[in-house]
């Protein structure tokens, strides 16, 4: 009976927030001055779209053995960089062109966009481990 580790997800946890601090990195967002800062949530929306249903099926396939465990662990991997990937735009607003447009993220859309992508995994660790007690129930 393999124990439900709990190292994958918390790895993944971390590359995720590594990803949203490279964004943070590259694109380097000014405080509002002559351009303005708007509230968005669009990217956290198509973050819990994409990486919600990949990190369920992680879990799920976690929750096995053998084969399935390891196409787990590759599907945990594709997730990971999904969502590290979409964190990375939390801070990408736009390009701003003129005076008064709102090209910059606040902190709060770029905080609700590092809190889905954590989610995802959260929920994906839940179902790990809701997976694990059904299987290890039922033999």
């Amino acid at each position: 009976m393999p124990s439900l580790s709990h190292a994958p997800w918390g790895a993944a946890a971390a590359v995720v927030t590594l990803g949203w601090g490279a964004g943070y990195l590259l694109w380097q967002p000014d405080p509002p001055g002559e351009f303005g800062a708007y509230f968005d949530l669009e990217l956290p929306k198509v973050t819990l779209a994409l990486g919600g249903p990949l990190a369920g099926v992680a879990g799920l396939l976690l929750g096995r053995e053998g084969v399935l465990r390891s196409a787990g662990h590759a599907v945990l991997a594709l997730t990971c960089l999904v969502l590290a990937y979409l964190a990375s735009f939390a801070f990408f607003g736009g390009f701003c062109l003129d005076p008064g447009e709102a090209c910059i993220t606040t902190w709060p859309s770029r905080l609700a966009e590092l809190g889905a992508a954590v989610a995802c995994l959260a929920a994906g660790w839940i179902v790990h481990g809701c997976a694990g007690r059904f299987r290890n129930r039922s033999t």
